[in-house]
């Protein structure tokens, strides 16, 4: 029910920037649905939501850009930047971490 109800209290007066930690976390799959419709109208709003998740399909479907952030740094692109989209890159190449260096393949 709070997280139900932060939600609310995030989306209510549609502002251009949402910042959202684990969104569905606790919400059963119909008010699930339903954030993640909000979220696909916010993007056609032109606004802006940042969201943190672990959860991978989740990320997926309300995310057009991801940044992988490990530590405090996002070694999947530049510093302070988001990378390609989750699962490749423009130019079709998947993104994968390298050992040790945390560089893109």
């Amino acid at each position: 029910m709070k997280q139900k109800l932060g939600l609310v209290q995030a989306l209510q007066h549609d502002p251009q920037l949402v910042v959202l930690d684990e969104p569905t976390e606790g919400l059963d799959p119909l008010v699930q649905e339903m954030f993640f419709e909000l979220m696909e109208q916010a993007a056609a709003d032109g606004r802006t939501v940042l969201l943190s998740s672990h959860v991978l399909p989740e990320v997926q479907r309300a995310c057009g850009r991801v940044a992988i952030v490990r530590e405090g740094d996002a070694p999947f692109g530049a510093r302070g930047t988001v990378g390609a989209p989750l699962g490749g890159r423009p130019g079709g190449a998947p993104r994968t971490p390298e050992r040790g260096g945390g560089s893109t393949a």
